[in-house]
């Protein structure tokens, strides 16, 4: 701060001395006025001598303040840099609904029963964003983060102290020319409101989102109702326009509307209902790297009976001499051309014989002679004689077994998710549900699974949980459980939640988390899933063997996180 100078006080008092009490007349009035206008003069004359003299009235322990070394484009108006830092700790285990042999790859360890699969990681997720305003209209951003799979951004510590890759996250931007549109285009954030049910949270689509406040753009400013319409068409899948075959070359692309209508009752109650469709365009998909990914090679399923077939065919003749009793008379029977089939079924694997099959046929009418010399020696005797005319032996093994068409195929899934929010005690809480359905599950299920069986109950999935609390400043806190079922059919599964049952579909389970802010940034959090199979009748297709989508028996997974925002 600087001090007014010495002058500046002399120069203050000599204007207040020189003002009379009360001007008398007209005349002493202008002369007055002239008086002080000539000493604000001289006032802003000694103003700028002091703010030009080179001896300063500073304090001398002040540092001047530098230049900001963060330079922005000109478009730029602001920007934001954020990111997070999670650790975590896993255990997973889950039950095979099929057994497998203990002397398999992947058997369990020394100890552990057979057909159940342990895993406990240590492992961390960084991601790293900014957002940007260019202007009044248009906007911008991207983030980084450690995880190539659309499902999950986490590394696990492993590997002898290797180093980890950076992938792109999100990357999108937007226009915003009023307050009731937006268009975004790019991988971004999933822009529906929904749950773990259908969408696994770490998911960010990419391609073309609408977003339509109907409410801003029809109803009072200050109405309780909210009514947004969201669409989006996702760029899912790109496939080579020369591969042979429809499916094989036309791109998956993802079909997405919800109309999202929030009412709210006051500050602390509020009731949100988001129904919607899903459906997309019939596509292959190859190369997936899910957590439990639908997509080949993966979903190759071998030969339903894998067997190798062989077939032995010989060709007989044979003459059967006959002398009857008491005369001797001596005829013979000729069967000109008989065909022996014998079918071996073999395991392929191990040579183990399955079936054997032998069939004998006459190619041609017997014929039978009589005019043959007697022998009475020889009556009530015959003699077969049997000739081999030919053959030979063919080998046939079974196919390889078969791949879905077009993973995308048969999928028409509404849904309708919601919560009530409200204070319990003064804490936020809220029920939330989610519902989804497939009105081609049917298909799905004989199409793209394989399967022989299907009942309604495959078509449908749906949740229902209480959340008490929220993580917003240091010391807040918050509780959740909720119940799901997901039919084998109901949703697409390569966007189920990992976290939940490892991507299984066909199962059912209960979740309970907590959560606690240590400070506002830092929040700890513990979850545990427990789960166990819906319909344990629906065995082979893809829903045991190829992806293997449906085969877990029961699955735990427990996560302890440690996550910082900066």
């Amino acid at each position: 701060m600087h001090r007014i100078a010495p002058f500046r006080v002399a120069a203050l008092a000599l204007i207040l001395n020189s003002i009379p009490a009360l001007a008398q007349s007209s005349a002493d009035f202008q002369a007055l006025k002239s008086q002080i206008q000539e000493l604000q003069a001289k006032v802003d004359k000694l103003q700028k001598e002091q703010a030009d003299s080179t001896v300063g009235y500073s304090n001398k322990n002040e540092v001047p303040i530098e230049e900001s070394k963060v330079k922005l484009s000109t478009g730029v108006t602001e920007m934001k840099l954020y990111g997070d830092l999670r650790f975590r700790y896993q255990f997973n285990q889950y039950q095979r609904q099929t057994d497998t042999p203990a002397t398999t790859t992947g058997a369990a360890l020394a100890g552990a029963g057979p057909n159940i699969d342990q895993q406990d990681r240590f492992r961390f997720r960084l991601r790293i964003g900014t957002d940007v305003q260019l202007g009044d209209q248009f906007f911008a951003s991207v983030v980084l983060a450690t995880g190539p799979q659309a499902d999950s951004n986490n590394q696990t510590f492993t590997e002898g102290y290797d180093n980890y890759n950076i992938y792109i996250d999100k990357a999108f931007a937007g226009w915003r020319p009023n307050d009731w549109f937006t268009l975004i285009v790019g991988k971004q954030a999933n822009p529906f409101y929904t749950t773990e049910l259908v969408w696994d949270p770490n998911i960010t689509p990419a391609g073309i989102v609408e977003v339509l406040d109907l409410s801003k753009a029809l109803l009072p400013e200050n109405s309780r109702f909210s009514l947004q319409l969201i669409s989006m068409q996702g760029a899912f899948f790109d496939n080579n326009e020369f591969n042979i075959g429809s499916n094989n070359k036309t791109d998956a692309w993802q079909f997405v509307e919800q109309l999202k209508a929030t009412y709210n009752f006051n500050k602390d109650t509020s009731i949100t209902f988001a129904p919607g469709f899903m459906t997309y365009t019939a596509a292959s998909l190859s190369g997936l790297q899910d957590s439990l990914n639908f997509s080949k090679p993966g979903d190759a399923l071998a030969a339903p009976n894998g067997v190798q077939t062989t077939t032995t065919v010989t060709n007989t003749m044979t003459r059967t001499d006959k002398y009857a009793n008491k005369t001797g008379a001596h005829t013979v029977t000729i069967t000109p051309y008989n065909t022996t089939t014998t079918v071996t079924v073999t395991d392929p694997a191990t040579g183990a014989t399955r079936v054997v099959s032998t069939t004998t046929t006459n190619n041609q009418i017997q014929i039978t002679g009589t005019n043959y010399k007697p022998n009475k020696l020889l009556q009530g005797q015959s003699f077969v004689h049997t000739t081999t005319l030919g053959g030979g032996s063919t080998t046939v093994t079974s196919p390889t077994g078969v791949t879905p068409g077009g993973e995308t195929r048969d999928l028409a899934i509404i849904t309708a998710p919601g919560d009530v929010s409200f204070k319990l005690g003064g804490i936020g809480s809220r029920f939330y549900w989610d519902f989804a359905y497939n009105a081609e599950g049917s298909a799905r299920a004989t199409n793209e699974y394989f399967l022989t069986t299907h009942t309604a109950e495959d078509d449908f999935a749906w949740l229902g949980g209480f959340q008490l609390g929220n993580n917003l400043r240091a010391g807040d806190w918050s509780v959740l459980v909720d119940y799901r079922r997901i039919g084998m059919d109901s949703t697409d599964p390569n966007l189920a939640c990992a976290s939940f049952d490892l991507s299984y579909i066909n199962i059912q389970g209960v979740r309970v988390g907590l959560a606690y802010n240590f400070t506002d940034s830092l929040v700890g959090a513990i979850n545990y899933t427990h789960c166990w199979i819906l319909r344990p009748s629906i065995t082979g297709g893809e829903a045991t063997s190829g992806a293997a989508l449906a085969n877990a028996k029961t699955v735990d997974v427990l996560q302890v996180d440690m996550n910082l925002k900066f």
